[in-house]
């Protein structure tokens, strides 16, 4: 048996690269939407984040409100401030699958299962925090900890591969 090397793994025939890429750009797509919901938050109440960006507002729509970092994420309305929460939330925890997600595939991890549990965890996620629901109470957590642990399965995978000093 020949072993796999990282050229046959990082490939569009290797199903577990497939749904590695499949994840990422829908998650692309997801953090994209997101944005683009923030940014009609942001017109919608007129609020802005930079000084210079108040007096394309006032001479527009007659009633830029500057953004004040006393408030949290700088801003009285609530739902800007939901919308900048979910893409910081998206912003702590993307990268981290990004890199063991990509490690994964590269080490011949053989499940293509944690790729879609992090992606449709993180989407449920989002709408119920989006939504300002938790219809459980422990709805975003359990999301949250779904999406954790399908890295972290990849992450002792991927340990295991490179033998991590004998630790694992």
């Amino acid at each position: 048996v020949i072993p796999n090397t990282m050229s046959q793994n990082i490939s569009l025939s290797n199903p577990v690269f497939t749904a590695f890429a499949t994840s990422g750009l829908l998650l692309a797509l997801k953090s994209l939407g997101t944005n683009i919901w923030v940014l009609t938050l942001k017109l919608r109440s007129s609020t802005v984040h930079a000084p210079e960006d108040k007096p394309f507002f006032d001479k527009t729509l007659g009633k830029g409100k500057l953004m004040t970092p006393k408030t949290g994420f700088g801003c009285d309305d609530p739902n800007v401030k939901r919308g900048y929460a979910v893409i910081q939330n998206d912003s702590e925890n993307f990268p981290m699958f990004y890199v063991v997600g990509g490690l994964y595939v590269a080490t011949g991890g053989s499940s293509s299962l944690p790729f879609g549990m992090f992606t449709v965890a993180r989407y449920l996620h989002t709408l119920f925090y989006a939504w300002g629901v938790n219809p459980l109470g422990f709805t975003r957590g359990a999301l949250y900890f779904t999406g954790l642990g399908a890295t972290i399965y990849m992450g002792v995978h991927v340990a295991k591969q490179i033998n991590l000093g004998g630790i694992v």
